[in-house]
């Protein structure tokens, strides 16, 4: 076999890779989750002692995310968008969703505390699918003007799939 015969089945190999249609592992995130508080790093506010379960169901086109912790719920809704987002600058515009891989990723924004911040989520599986990670970045908008002051925060949260 040549040199330029073994690229250019490389090359083929390569692209028909690239052009394969997403994995069906895309919606192993469509269940019910149950957040891990010994292995999290935040809790969406009221009791902690509350558990906090996660619901995510989606299409090819939307996804939807409903929140339970106690009696407080939130659900919110995603459109597909083509593409990774920007590495950078969450704008709080409605939400959307979009792969970076086979992480989903979620932005839009949120009422916290009386305020609205900006959000964005990357989810994450582990091999078989049983805990789901999200790492959060949540942005404020108002304000925090003064030198050297953040107007962001971080977090990690785990959890565990909800067998029925």
């Amino acid at each position: 076999m040549t040199v330029g015969l073994l690229v250019s089945l490389t090359s083929l190999l390569l692209w028909q890779a690239a052009a394969a249609p997403p994995s069906d592992s895309r919606a192993r995130f469509s269940g019910t989750w149950r957040l891990d508080p010994a292995r999290s790093e935040s809790v969406a506010g009221g009791d902690p002692a509350d558990a906090v379960t996660v619901e995510i169901s989606q299409t090819d086109r939307e996804l939807t995310i409903a929140t339970a912790q106690g009696a407080r719920r939130h659900q919110a809704g995603y459109t597909f968008t083509s593409g990774a987002p920007a590495p950078y600058g969450i704008d709080g515009s409605s939400g959307r969703a979009s792969w970076n891989g086979e992480a989903l990723v979620t932005e839009g924004t949120r009422l916290i505390q009386g305020q609205t911040v900006a959000t964005r989520e990357t989810r994450t599986l582990n091999a078989d699918a049983s805990e789901m990670t999200v790492e959060v970045v949540v942005i404020v908008q108002h304000g925090y003007q003064f030198r050297g002051a953040r107007n962001y925060g971080i977090g990690k949260d785990v959890y565990t799939r909800v067998e029925r």
